[in-house]
């Protein structure tokens, strides 16, 4: 408890200035001026003389006196205690937070009843709260890696509220001028109280942000505030210097104000030629430097920041005349470290080639890690980064070896690696999972006289051997132990302190037992991890739990085991936090229809009864984690867990599942959930149920159910309890509804409605009707709409929205002109809410792309070349993106125009900036059949990738165009391609060109095609042979054969009549889909009609009938039992057909035609297999061959006849041997005849056959 003694504080107060003499000054009074001067002389205190002003109090005091006085106590160390906790007199209560002490304080100091004698010990405690905050330094070093800060805290671990930080102030204040008022004009009392209380509470705003318990200012209100400290006459209390505007500078900067930083900053120097105090010094320019680099990098990028800087440094060395650079260099290598740290490793060698002739001092430890950590971490580049910790040691050594005497050794500031250097290409390796070079760094740092491995540096270092877990094993337990021997000795002295174990050593520890092994190993491992964790006393969090979880899935996606685990020990081990987020990790996974195998062992009822299973046990006990499982469910899930916990959860934790339901657009599934609350609730949370309501409604809008949605609006009016009525967005839903449903009129009614009711309709509510009448098809009555209901509403959306309705109606002329007036509205008219953006212009850009016209690609480039101007003038909001001009590029590759493929690539080189791997592939496209452009452009793109262009990568995409024209053209091409430089780049490391199980068949398919080469088949049949090899060694799943690979192969070796090899491939395809232990093994490796087909070809192509008729019962009876359940087409019996016609064996043809197939069957022959019968016919030259195909013809034909039939008809009846010539002559007349009544008209040869046979 703090006591509070008057007495003690006057005496004090007099020990200081003795040339006071006490009279009648109220006791309170002189209280509060002791209070302000002991703050002011506390140390660490400089006073300076410019700010002091001081009067008379009772008498004339010197500026001199006071200040003296004041520094000789700064000098001995004499500190003023004006209360004391020994002192009797009035307790302050230290069980209050900061903020409860404040506002105690400013009731008691406002009401009249309390004397100050109750309030002011109130001040001190929070005096001495706020003070040691201005103790933490000023912002000495710009950390452009370490832009966040950690909020101050009050004792109950919570933000401090910085407006009633500002009231204290202000209320002091007060008080101050009451106490100098009280002393008459000619006693005015000008305090020379420093700014220690003024900064704390400046840093307190720094690292506030806003909360739904407290907001914090903005920095335009803390600068109002200033600007009134500096402006109240008569007092010296709070009196902002440089190191207060500096304090704001970098709060705004933290919050990427950076313009708000340039105005002040500027103003900073235009206000200090009248007041010195505020003089920007070089805390001002790096915490600019700091400001810029954090703008950039909250915005996504920092590719200007150095730019900044460099003018800001060009600036300052203008305004301050300073011959010395090293400040200068010193922040620039902060600030280009991030974004190029070649430019920042210059500046960097600069300093220290200066340092070394003896001009000015070098940078310190501090930049040369800002660079090494630069390129080890930020830019991965490791290796960059040990050769300049290596240069940094032998700086080192050279600044020592140019001292020439100690003395003068002693007076350098020597810079040396420290730790950090160490640490940061440590964790390099580790990111680029180089183990080898890693091991090499730590055991430098075991073995360095001048520092030690800590606990981060064994993190990188597990980080960087996680694959080999007896060093991880290793490396851990060396941690653990040095730990352990420093806790032994911590009354000891250590020259090297071991950071305290945390949860990122055990982390990196348990990811290593994750990668190390697999299955039950990395579970056992992981498990063994957290009870050490336990035994350390520190408590696993919730990533901890869910890496052991990763090691539960890696075992097969052993879901069930992870769940039998949990249910066992997560109660005891787990805060419910981390049991929440566990239990949604399992579920989503479940949920998760991308990876369908591993979890049919775990059906969503499993994942049911856990939910039922940790609300039945109480695992889950505060409402605000419920809530939070509740978040991270689907809305299914939610409404189980309401169930299970009996309905007994918070009004929120409904709320947030009706929300669900309405993200899911599930309305009857919302009205479910809400009935289930009337019935179990009241409406003790009247915000959650107007979000209920909101919920309900935004449900049923989805579903386009107009109906509902009017329904739970008017519930919600009749709710007399809810002073909260349906807003805007409540209004919108219901016009969203409508416009769902294509009812433009029901929307606009709502709008009229509402507009009645005294609502202001926005814009929104108005571009949900005009895009609804624009999607019903008719462009002009949007525009009507947009001119008539819309004025002074209207925004780019409304405008993009007309654009879009033209350009849908293929009015692209009325389209670009409407962009023309927007373009016009914004650079004439100034209309900043009709700024165009690419969505103004993809439309008309899309539907050039599509268009046939020969100047339609022309046209797109140069809209696209507009849409630059534009951007450049500040009139559209972007830049083109790598969409549009991929929307040109496509309309180019597919342009009718002449030259139209060196068009495409003309363009591609304009837009390389923006060029990605697809782009180099619709180039690709525009090329058919030229291989060696291609390749050029293959080429071209993977030396770019080599140059560190990630984004011209190239793709699989880009192999399979390269190859499907070398495949087209030469399968020996083809071959090499895949079989070497394919082979060789992803040796290389580019995974994208690993020759695949696809590469190898469109090879395959290649030499399908090879027909002339007589040794097609060998060459195929060599290629299956690798790529069986290649899997077989490798066991990739992406390089085993299938049916596909088997196809290519049959098909050329079937076309070259190799039977018996033919017969062998089957053999081998077959059985592999037989033994096949999965049904996705036997889908890829079933042998398809074709592959059937090649073998019958075969038979056909040799003419044996017997292998063709067996085979094909072999099929049948594979199909009867469920062996193979290929469908045989008519094809395939045609072909057994062919093989016995290619033979003469007529009677067999027709036989196996009319009863095997026909009837034994069921097969519908066509007209093929009717020709091939007439064929075996023909060839068989039978006496009766001419009657049997009459007969053929006239009785058992079931489908018309053909011009080919009549001509096997009539070469049967010419052919025949034994008719006389005049019985041929008349069947050949018959045969015309029959000709001309179906209406065939005899071909050459039909004529030659007549003539033959004397009828012509």
């Amino acid at each position: 408890m703090i006591k509070f003694n008057s007495s003690l504080a006057i005496q004090h107060f007099i020990s200081v200035v003795k040339d006071v003499e006490c009279v009648n000054l109220p006791p309170g009074k002189v209280q509060l001026v002791a209070l302000f001067l002991s703050v002011a002389v506390r140390p660490p205190l400089v006073l300076s003389m410019q700010r002091i002003r001081v009067s008379t109090l009772v008498g004339r005091w010197q500026h001199w006196s006071l200040l003296n006085r004041a520094k000789a106590i700064r000098t001995t160390g004499l500190s003023l205690t004006p209360f004391s906790s020994t002192s009797e007199g009035h307790e302050v209560s230290s069980g209050l937070s900061w903020d409860e002490r404040t506002k105690q304080f400013l009731k008691d100091s406002s009401n009249p009843t309390v004397t100050s004698q109750q309030f002011l010990p109130q001040a001190q405690a929070v005096i001495e709260q706020l003070v040691p905050m201005a103790d933490d330094g000023n912002t000495e070093e710009v950390n452009a890696f370490s832009i966040r800060k950690t909020p101050l805290l009050n004792q109950n671990n919570e933000p401090k509220n910085v407006a009633l930080a500002f009231d204290f102030l202000d209320r002091m204040l007060e008080l101050e001028h009451e106490a100098i008022a009280g002393a008459g004009d000619d006693e005015m009392v000008h305090h020379g109280l420093n700014n220690r209380c003024l900064n704390a509470v400046l840093k307190l705003w720094r690292e506030s942000k806003n909360s739904n318990k407290s907001r914090t200012l903005s920095a335009e209100e803390v600068l109002e505030r200033l600007d009134h400290y500096r402006s109240v006459r008569a007092s010296s209390l709070w009196i902002p210097d440089v190191q207060s505007y500096n304090i704001l500078l970098d709060g705004a900067g933290l919050r990427g104000e950076i313009d708000f930083c340039d105005r002040v900053y500027r103003w900073m120097w235009t206000e200090s030629e009248q007041d010195s105090l505020l003089r920007p010094d070089n805390v001002t320019l790096r915490t600019m430097f700091k400001a810029y680099i954090h703008a950039m990098h909250s915005q996504g990028t920092n590719v200007d920041a150095p730019e900044a800087c460099e003018a800001l440094a060009e600036d300052w060395m203008k305004r301050t005349q300073s011959t010395s650079s090293q400040v200068i260099y010193q922040s620039l290598i902060h600030a280009w470290a991030l974004s190029d740290p070649v430019q920042s490793e210059v500046y960097l060698k600069t300093m220290a080639q200066r340092c070394l002739e003896g001009e000015e001092e070098g940078p310190d430890t501090v930049a040369w890690n800002r660079v090494i950590s630069a390129y080890a971490i930020r830019h991965d580049q490791p290796q960059k980064a040990a050769e300049l910790l290596e240069e940094f040691w032998q700086y080192s050594q050279l600044l020592e070896e140019a001292a020439k005497t100690e003395d003068e050794l002693k007076s350098r500031t020597v810079a040396r690696p420290d730790l950090f250097s160490y640490n940061s290409v440590l964790e390099g390796w580790a990111r680029a999972n180089n183990s080898k070079e890693a091991n090499k760094t730590f055991t430098r740092l075991q073995t360095a006289s001048s520092t030690a491995p800590n606990a981060i540096s064994f993190t990188s270092a597990i980080k960087a051997n996680r694959s080999n877990w007896e060093r991880v094993e290793e490396l851990a337990n060396d941690c653990i132990q040095a730990y352990q021997v420093q806790e032994q000795s911590m009354d000891e002295e250590c020259s090297q302190e071991i950071v305290g174990l945390d949860l990122p050593f055990f982390h990196a520890w348990l990811q290593a037992a994750l990668h190390a092994g697999g299955g039950a190993v990395a579970v056992a491992r992981a498990r063994s991890i957290l009870d050490r964790m336990r035994s350390l006393k520190i408590q696993p969090d919730t990533k901890s739990y869910l890496i052991l979880l990763d090691c539960f899935l890696q075992n097969n996606d052993d879901i069930e085991g992870a769940t039998k685990w949990f249910m066992e020990n997560a109660k005891s081990d787990m805060d419910e936090a981390s049991i929440a987020t566990f239990v949604s990790t399992i579920l989503t996974m479940v949920d998760d229809i991308s990876i369908v195998p591993p979890l049919l062992q775990f059906p969503r009822r499993q994942s049911i009864s856990l939910l039922q299973a940790i609300c039945d046990q109480n695992f889950l006990t505060r409402p605000e984690t419920v809530e939070r499982l509740i978040s991270q469910l689907n809305a299914g899930q939610g409404q189980a867990i309401l169930q299970f916990m009996k309905y007994e959860c918070s009004t929120k934790a409904f709320s947030i599942v009706l929300r669900n339901m309405a993200n899911e657009s599930n309305g009857p599934g919302a009205e479910t959930v809400f009935r289930q609350w009337k019935e179990h609730h009241s409406d003790d949370d009247l915000s959650s149920l107007a979000d209920m309501y909101t919920s309900l409604i935004m449900a049923w809008s989805k579903n386009g159910n107009v109906a509902r949605c009017e329904y739970w609006l008017q519930e919600w009016l009749d709710d007399r309890q809810l002073l909260r009525q349906p807003d805007k967005r409540v209004q919108t839903a219901i016009m969203s509804a409508f416009a769902k449903a294509g009812d433009a009129e029901g929307a606009q009614n709502v709008l009229i409605r509402f507009r009645d009711q005294g609502g202001d309709p926005d814009v929104v509510m108005h571009n949900v009707v005009l895009n609804t009448i624009a999607k019903s098809g008719s462009s002009q009555l949007a525009e009507e709409y947009l001119k008539q209901e819309m004025k002074g509403v209207r925004d780019i959306f409304s405008y993009n929205t007309i654009i879009n309705a033209r350009v849908q109606e293929d009015d692209v002329e009325s389209a670009l002109k409407w962009v023309e007036k927007v373009v016009d509205l914004f650079q004439k008219e100034n209309n900043l809410s009709c700024q165009p953006d690419l969505v103004t212009f993809r439309p008309v850009l899309s539907w050039l792309r599509r268009s046939r016209d020969v100047h339609a690609a022309e046209r797109a480039e140069e809209v696209l070349r507009w849409m630059n101007d534009l951007h450049e003038q500040g009139a559209l909001t972007e830049a083109p993106d790598s969409h549009c001009y991929q929307l040109v590029l496509d309309a180019w590759s597919k342009s009718r125009a002449p030259n139209s493929s060196k068009r495409t690539e003309d363009f591609l080189r304009y837009m390389m900036d923006d060029a990605t791997s697809l782009s180099y592939a619709t180039v690709m496209r525009s090329y058919k059949r030229n291989p060696a452009r291609k390749l050029a452009l293959l080429d071209e793109m993977y030396g770019a990738y080599l140059q560190g262009n990630n984004s011209l990568k190239p793709s699989v995409e880009i192999f399979r165009l390269v190859l499907e024209d070398l495949a087209r053209t030469s399968p020996e091409r083809a071959e090499s391609f895949v079989c070497h430089r394919m082979a060789k780049m992803y040796s290389d490391g580019l995974n994208t060109a690993k020759p695949t199980r696809k590469a190898y068949n469109l090879v395959l398919k290649s030499w399908a095609q090879k027909q002339d080469d007589p040794k097609a088949h060998i060459r195929a049949e060599s290629l299956l042979r690798e790529l069986q090899s290649k899997y077989l060694e490798d066991g990739d799943p992406s390089l085993m054969p299938t049916m596909e690979s088997y196809k290519a192969v049959l098909t050329i070796t079937s076309k070259q009549k190799q039977v018996s090899k033919v017969e062998s491939l089957f053999d081998e395809l077959f059985g592999a889909y037989c033994a096949s232990p999965t049904n996705a093994l036997k889908d890829s490796l079933k042998p398809d009609l074709a592959c059937i087909h090649a073998v019958l070809l075969a038979y056909r192509s040799t003419n044996d009938a017997a292998k063709a008729q067996k085979f094909l019962s072999q099929l049948e009876e594979w199909k009867d039992t469920n062996v193979l359940d290929t469908e045989l087409s008519v094809q395939s019996y045609n072909m057994v057909l062919s093989s016995m016609a290619g033979q003469g064996l007529a009677e067999d043809c027709e036989s196996f035609l009319l009863q095997h197939m026909m009837k034994d069957r069921g097969i519908e022959p066509d007209i093929a297999s009717f020709n091939t019968v007439m064929t075996a016919w023909s060839r068989s030259r039978l006496p009766e061959a001419g009657a049997r195909a009459q007969s053929l013809l006239s009785e058992k034909m079931t489908v018309a006849p053909d011009a080919l039939t009549f001509s096997i008809f009539l070469r049967t009846v010419v052919k025949s041997n034994g008719p006389s010539p005049e019985r041929k002559k008349q069947q050949a007349e018959s045969v015309l005849e029959q000709m001309k009544a179906h209406g065939v008209e005899p071909t050459a040869r039909d004529r030659k056959l007549l003539s033959v046979a004397k009828v012509l």
